[in-house]
């Protein structure tokens, strides 16, 4: 029998400095689970105002979406959040290949980092197009707090 991966890919999610990242466990605990006893791997460094973490979380653990409510009615604030979190997810992928696994691991990766902003926007798809000169463009559909739905583009400002 195949052993399930110890570790899901890493994705990239800024927090206020001071603000702590939570990890909670979201499947039953279970000590025949080969990731018992595993969390998460982190890398941080600061950034001006955030601190920018690189996340590896184990199986059945999530961390907990950060509280941006304050920005739930600055939709000009909520894209720059949804377009920092995108670009900096990319990065995780600058060498990548462009194929349809790269683009769903991309796609995926970009799904959970957004996650993180459910408090202001609720991700409903990412979708994620290579451009013929090599840079990636996503969009970003999704809900925001007072109804409205709304789609957000992003295209990279490296080559993929």
């Amino acid at each position: 029998m195949e052993q399930p991966d110890r570790w899901r890919p890493p994705f990239v999610l800024r927090r206020f400095l001071g603000a702590p990242i939570e990890v909670r466990k979201t499947g039953p605990a279970n000590s025949a689970d080969p990731n018992a006893g595993l969390t998460c791997r982190l890398a941080a460094h600061a950034d001006g105002e955030t601190e920018v973490y690189e996340v590896q979380l184990a199986a059945h653990h999530a961390v907990t979406p950060a509280d941006w409510r304050r920005f739930a009615y600055d939709h000009a604030r909520i894209a720059e959040l949804l377009t920092t979190c995108v670009t900096d997810n990319l990065a995780l992928f600058g060498f990548d290949p462009q194929t349809d696994e790269s683009r769903s691991r991309i796609e995926a990766t970009l799904a959970v980092a957004l996650g993180d902003l459910t408090s202001i926007f609720e991700s409903k798809s990412v979708q994620c197009e290579f451009t013929d000169d090599g840079f990636i463009r996503v969009a970003v559909s999704g809900d925001h707090k007072n109804g409205e739905t709304r789609s957000y583009f992003v295209e990279s400002r490296f080559r993929i």
